[in-house]
């Protein structure tokens, strides 16, 4: 199965793709942050049984972006939306590899705020179940008549 893990990896190196030499943070950035800079995080995730051996899950990964700011702790707000479109566009892709697949990428949005944005991008896939299959015997002989 994917993990949290793999699927924020596979956020930060299109991110880095985006904007080389940009600082990605997971989870949370420390007081003294670089910017500029993106933090990424797992929102939420769902499994759903799809088949016996199949489940369906999503999972929403935030990305927050960090422009530089001014003595006031503002950023420009032309850079900031530049970041966040470029951003919103590279995850209007059909899908994001990771891990050997690709996941599917759901409506993304923004929310901009006076010196960051976020970034939410749903993610969506199927993967395999952890289910233990009854072993039956080989057949050995097999009689069949036919008429």
């Amino acid at each position: 199965m994917l993990t949290q893990k793999q699927i924020l990896d596979a956020v930060d190196a299109e991110l880095i793709k985006l904007f080389p030499g940009i600082t990605v943070y997971r989870n949370l950035v420390p007081t003294e942050f670089v910017r500029p800079s993106a933090m990424t995080r797992l929102t939420g995730q769902t499994m759903a049984v799809r088949t016996l051996s199949t489940v369906q899950r999503t999972a929403t990964v935030l990305v927050t972006l960090f422009c530089p700011v001014d003595d006031h702790h503002s950023t420009d707000a032309d850079t900031l939306g530049a970041q966040a479109d470029t951003v919103m566009e590279h995850f209007s892709a059909p899908g994001l590899p990771a891990a050997g697949r690709v996941l599917d990428i759901g409506t993304v949005a923004c929310n901009p705020q006076a010196d960051f944005a976020e970034v939410t991008i749903p993610l969506s896939w199927d993967d395999d179940r952890a289910v233990e299959r009854p072993a039956y015997e080989m057949m050995e002989t097999l009689h069949l008549e036919m008429e």
